[in-house]
């Protein structure tokens, strides 16, 4: 028996040194829902001992601005006998921090309720780091259509002047004699072959500006060899 007891008071001492370790709320009321036990965390954040709210009630404890917030939570526990979990963000006159609270019932064997366990995640630097994330999607979102936006004015823009470069090298191949040097014919091919280039890096652009608002596509095979050539040729264009 005496091992037995000790045995049972170094399980007792071992629960209650992980509990009062435990980096969130653990609070433990009776079936008539007074407190009977708070782990550190839940003392330091509701500012008071586990002596000053033993036997009390969260309405004796707390102004109702908080208690009309959780206690139809507890309340609707302590009815069904089933868990309930819910998020609470506090007012800010109360701190504003975001939690994620949870009553689990207990019955004894005869199916009575006998205690109900509180358990309060701190979840507000995982709140305000979603919120920050979603604040930098939203400005990106608007910073890739101002993009997009400048992206299409500029290829429009310069779609007209590549346009009257292409008119007239084709209306000078037209007019000049068929027996062309090779120089000449070289620079004017050069001309031709470049503002195609640019227009099709024109497009590209465009595309790769909208490419966010497409579907993702399933992987292609590519010619390297081809990539290779267009490369080739973009150098000695150059």
């Amino acid at each position: 028996r005496m091992r037995a007891e000790q045995a049972l008071r170094e399980s007792e001492e071992r629960f209650r040194a992980a509990v009062e370790g435990f980096p969130h709320g653990f609070v433990l009321y009776d079936a008539e829902r007074r407190f009977v036990y708070l782990n550190r965390w839940a003392q330091e954040t509701i500012k008071h001992s586990l002596a000053e709210v033993a036997g009390k009630r969260d309405e004796d404890v707390h102004p109702e601005a908080l208690t009309r917030a959780y206690l139809p939570y507890l309340e609707r526990a302590m009815e069904t006998r089933a868990t309930q979990t819910f998020e609470w963000t506090l007012p800010v006159e109360f701190g504003g921090m975001t939690l994620i609270v949870t009553y689990v019932p207990h019955v004894d064997a005869a199916g009575a309720l006998a205690q109900i366990l509180a358990i309060t995640y701190d979840i507000t630097e995982r709140k305000r780091a979603e919120e920050a994330l979603k604040e930098s999607e939203q400005r990106l979102r608007a910073a890739n259509q101002d993009l997009e936006q400048f992206a299409f004015s500029v290829s429009h823009d310069l779609r007209e002047p590549l346009r009257t470069i292409s008119i007239y090298s084709e209306l000078l191949r037209a007019s000049l004699p068929p027996d062309l040097s090779p120089e000449a014919g070289m620079f004017l091919s050069t001309i031709e072959n470049n503002s195609i280039r640019m227009a099709e890096l024109v497009r590209d652009l465009l595309a790769y500006t909208r490419a966010s608002d497409e579907p993702v596509r399933t992987e292609e095979q590519t010619s390297c060899a081809d990539a290779l050539g267009r490369a080739c040729d973009a150098l000695r264009s150059g």
